[in-house]
């Protein structure tokens, strides 16, 4: 399956496609190329999932985390267009669909550091 995640995240997601809340994330996990080493607590749909990247790698388990860099409070839909465009995240935040606390800075860079497809 994690196969098959990496193959397709390769392929543009259509602009209509929507994921569901694990389905967003395993998308992040499969194509996120991390530099840094961040803990974040992600928050999708009312489900609490910690999200730990390394460089090179990035982790993504259903649970609290203990000591969270950042918080991000959201619904799929609004993360999954972030991904797309990273650089929205101000407008996304000024809107009130995302919540950050936290590290700013550690949120960029998790959106951003992704493989190009």
């Amino acid at each position: 399956m994690l196969a098959l995640g990496s193959w397709g995240s390769r392929i543009p997601l259509p602009r209509a496609a929507t994921l569901g809340a694990t389905s967003v994330l395993l998308f992040l996990r499969g194509s996120a190329r991390p530099r840094g080493t961040a803990c974040f607590r992600v928050e999708l749909d009312a489900r609490v999932w910690t999200v730990r990247t390394e460089p090179g790698r990035l982790t993504v388990e259903p649970a609290e985390p203990a000591a969270p860099d950042a918080v991000l409070r959201t619904d799929p839909v609004t993360f999954n267009a972030l991904l797309e465009r990273p650089a929205d995240l101000d407008v996304a935040i000024g809107d009130k669909r995302i919540v950050v606390e936290g590290d700013h800075k550690a949120v960029r860079r998790l959106l951003r550091e992704r493989i190009s497809g």
